[in-house]
């Protein structure tokens, strides 16, 4: 179970209760100071176990792809177009500039 909320309270909910931690329409840049909070509650907590980090990009074509595997997230949920109409076309651009990529057995 993933626990969503950048509040400290639900940062903590997540390092208790969680699996996983969701954020929403972070970048790169913004999702910093909640990794950095939920690393200090996991160490006042005692959480021993990893808690995986899930964020859903904002909405566009602009992925900042180089910066979020800089990030240190575990997942990225991104949505490469803005209407409903261009969601194939937008797709197909995404995988165009986006190489393949196997996760790590």
């Amino acid at each position: 179970m993933h626990v969503g909320g950048e509040s400290p309270p639900a940062l903590r909910r997540a390092v208790r209760s969680g699996d996983g931690w969701i954020g929403m329409h972070d970048t790169p840049a913004s999702v910093e100071a909640p990794l950095a909070s939920l690393r200090n509650a996991a160490a006042r907590h005692g959480r021993t176990r990893p808690l995986t980090t899930t964020v859903a990009a904002p909405p566009g074509e602009d992925v900042d792809v180089a910066g979020w595997l800089a990030s240190g997230v575990d997942r990225v949920i991104v949505t490469p177009w803005a209407r409903s109409r261009d969601a194939i076309p937008g797709m197909r651009r995404f995988a165009e500039r986006i190489p393949a990529r196997r996760a790590a057995s």
